[in-house]
This record gives structure tokens, sequence and C-alpha cells, in this order.
């Protein structure tokens, strides 16, 4: 139950209407669908997220500054999957594990995607790039 409230509140926060994640491929019983939506939903938040990275390392200025920032989201990565681990602790050997997991990491993706945003869109002289 508490999986469903879940992806609930996930598709709410980011309002993605059923229709735009859920494909032909998600037909299916019930456990199989939401490990689809699961799966499509961390795989948009990444494409979003990756396009936002690319972007901000194309702008910036010095080797050193796309060198931190590489090494910034590679430390965020191993971040973001050990704190999904954590989170989805209660659902180890359970049938909405693997759902549980790439929602959180979804959810952690869209919120690193703001951060990359942020920086991408910072116009001061102590912009990190």
């Amino acid at each position: 139950m508490r999986f469903f409230i879940l992806l609930a509140v996930f598709a709410a926060a980011f309002s993605l209407p059923a229709s735009a994640v859920r494909a032909a491929a998600c037909e299916g019983a019930s456990r199989m669908v939401i490990e689809c939506e699961a799966f499509m939903a961390r795989g948009a938040a990444k494409k979003e997220m990756t396009q936002v990275y690319e972007d901000l390392l194309a702008g910036m200025q010095t080797d050193q500054a796309k060198r931190h920032l590489k090494q910034a989201q590679a430390a965020w990565e191993v971040y973001m999957r050990s704190s999904c681990d954590f989170e989805s602790v209660v659902w180890m050997s359970g049938s909405g594990t693997s759902a549980r997991v790439m929602l959180c990491e979804a959810v952690y993706t869209k919120r690193r995607t703001a951060v990359l945003q942020d920086m991408l869109q910072c116009r001061t002289d102590d912009c990190p790039h």
C-alpha cells in the first residue's frame, strides 16, 4: 500500500500524467506496470539531468572547473544510489523493491537537475563556471 501511495505522490509532485509515464510496453500485470512506469520515470529524469549537466559542462571556462564538476557528479551518483538503497531497505526482498529504488532515483535525479539548472542559470561573479 505504501508503494502505491509513493507512486501517486511522485506522479503528483512532478506533474507526470499517466499517459506520459505509461507506454504500450508497460501494459500487463500490475507489478510489471509499476516497475515499467518507475523505469520510465527514472529514465526521463536521468535524460533531463544529463542534458542540463552536459550544457553546464560545456559552459565551464576552465579545465579545473570541468574536472571538479565531473568529480562532483560522480560523487553525487554514488550518494544517490547509496541513499536509495538505504531508503528502500524496508522493501528488500519484496516485490516492490526494484520499483521503489527506481522511483527514489528519479526523485533524487530531479533534485539534482534543479541544482545543476541553478548553476547553469547563474549569472553572478561567484558562479561555479
